[in-house]
């Protein structure tokens, strides 16, 4: 299971040698609880052995590192003062430190705690954030304008150095060259993220080029900014002044940009370190921020990416009170809900994401799969077909809903259906390994199309060679032909991949009997009996196996 306390883990984990003896019961509760995702437990035990060992240094970083996680950066703050009082360059104690400075807005403090270190492309990013929202602060504008050049610019992703200036030059008044730096950023990359946009259009209708600043708003208004954007365009349909409430300080240069790199971080499948940054975003937000809601949309995403289910539902159902997220928190609350098993209160909540919008075709495959999940494979097939007829054409990415689809005409043994369903995935993604498997197998089972079938398995075994389910397919293929010593090397592979299948231990026994080794074969048999979920009719024909054995035809 993910977890977000990983990196602390491994840096609990990570302590000088000590003899074993050396380490407190209550440090060892601490890294259980840490394991275990338990905040709150590995605080309590981190402050237990502490009070016993108060001057130990590493015990003192766990602690900071149990309250940042969480975002409790008051509480961490006195330990790491503590920690700097000793050794000024440590990064952690420094980083807390930091970012208690910059929400006070103590810019002189924070800009003695600026990176000293950096060992990652992630820490000279985070360096050139600190740097530019610190220095402006301090009123250094060259600084925080050379530091933006050498940080991204010189990084190649000039876009975001535009962002950056256009922030700096709005937190020190300077309307017109801020709208310059963010009408070149949106030159070049307008919308990854609507929030961007919704900060150069700000600094546009602060400018006075309102005919820009609607074009932008405007735009939006198909996105999660559309209210806000709505607000704008009714400002300056009404000759309404530029709120000073949206003039960016030095905290929000350095919220806003920590945003996008936040962002980035939850896109490219980094639930741990985006939930990181994040956390330490809300510390520095008031709840009536403009950024709060996308902060909050990413809390709720990296919870659910890391399967703490219930949080991410809680966070999610938060969202939902503010209208331009609210379709998005329906269908973060339903995938939250839909892995906690709940799937009566998931589809409630389908219900009302289709009540915003109807029965669209991103819905109904919602639907699909929801039911699938739950196990209603007739209501399911039902939805996957609304879903077929609603879409006009398929894409790539329907593939993987097709084979979904596919699993259920299976399961109400609907063969034709099924057959349809997955080829129609094939042809939008031909080398999907998992399809040709669930394909090819399901004529091996029933004894047709072996020889189209064996050729297939042979194919998905090629793309997906560590698969046991794969290759136990292949292996069944070859039994089925009756070519029992040629199955068994593929059956053993599969095995020792996946030893936890009733499955393959059913069909390693059946074809070690069909090559003599009777013994092995009942032991393989006996296995599959004591492993998880096996079905009730094979628990039947296996028991008659064993007392029975196997005819050496299996046509008999």
């Amino acid at each position: 299971m993910k977890s977000l306390f990983t990196l602390m883990a491994v840096v609990l984990t990570g302590l000088s040698a000590a003899p074993a003896g050396a380490q407190s019961g209550d440090f060892l509760a601490a890294l259980s609880a840490t394991r275990a995702s338990d905040p709150a437990a590995a605080s309590r035990y981190l402050s237990a052995a502490l009070a016993k060992d108060p001057d130990r240094q590493s015990l003192v970083r766990q602690q900071i590192s149990v309250f940042t996680i969480e975002g409790d950066y008051d509480a961490a703050l006195p330990y790491a003062q503590d920690v700097l009082s000793r050794n000024p360059a440590d990064e952690l104690a420094r980083w807390v430190v930091r970012v208690a400075a910059i929400r006070d807005s103590d810019w002189v403090t924070a800009q003695s705690a600026l990176p000293a270190i950096i060992q990652t492309r992630l820490d000279e990013f985070i360096a050139t954030v600190a740097s530019t929202a610190v220095l402006t602060g301090t009123g250094d504008i060259d600084g925080a304008l050379e530091a933006v050049r050498l940080g991204f610019d010189e990084k190649g992703i000039g876009p975001l150095g535009d962002y950056a200036r256009g922030l700096i030059y709005a937190a020190n008044g300077d309307a017109q060259m801020s709208a310059d730096a963010f009408a070149a950023f949106i030159s070049r990359d307008p919308f990854q993220y609507p929030r961007m946009a919704e900060v150069s259009a700000n600094a546009l209708e602060r400018a006075g080029d309102n005919s820009n600043a609607s074009f932008v708003y405007t735009a939006l208004l198909e996105t999660g900014a559309r209210s806000t954007a709505q607000e704008g365009i009714d400002r300056i349909a009404r000759g309404d002044l530029f709120p000073d409430a949206l003039v960016p300080t030095p905290l929000d240069i350095y919220a806003e940009l920590l945003f996008v790199i936040v962002r980035l971080l939850d896109d490219q499948d980094s639930p741990e370190l985006a939930f990181r940054y994040a956390q330490e975003i809300g510390y520095l937000l008031t709840p009536d921020a403009p950024l709060f809601p996308g902060y909050s949309e990413v809390i709720a995403s990296s919870l659910l990416a890391l399967e703490r289910y219930k949080a991410a539902e809680e966070a999610y159902a938060t969202l939902e009170r503010v209208p331009a997220f609210r379709f998005a928190a329906l269908l973060g609350q339903i995938q939250a809900l839909s892995d906690q098993e709940r799937y009566d209160d998931a589809l409630a909540r389908l219900d009302a994401a289709e009540a915003l919008l109807g029965r669209s075709p991103a819905l109904l495959r919602q639907r699909g799969i929801l039911l699938f999940r739950a196990e209603d494979y007739a209501a399911a097939d039902l939805a996957f077909n609304e879903w077929q007829g609603a879409v006009d054409q398929m894409s790539a990415v329907a593939a993987q809903t097709l084979f979904i689809a596919g699993i259920v005409s299976y399961q109400l043994e609907n063969f034709e259906q099924m057959e349809e369903r997955l080829q129609s995935s094939l042809s939008l993604d031909p080398e999907n390994p998992h399809v040709m498997n669930y394909l090819a197998y399901s004529w091996v089972e029933r004894g047709i199309n072996l020889d189209r079938g064996f050729e297939m398995l042979t194919r998905a075994v090629d793309l997906a060679p560590e698969s046991g389910a794969i290759i136990d397919s292949l292996g069944w293929a070859h039994y089925q032909l009756r070519q029992y010593s040629e199955s068994v090397p593929f059956l053993e592979q599969a095995f020792q991949i996946n030893p936890w299948s009733w499955e393959i231990a059913e069909h390693v026994g059946d074809a070690y009997w069909q090559v003599g080794r009777e013994r092995e074969a009942e032991f393989f048999w006996n296995r599959a009996l004591s492993l998880p979920d096996i079905p009730d009719d094979h628990v039947a024909a296996i028991r008659i196996k064993l007392v029975e054995g196997l005819s050496r035809d299996p046509e008999q």
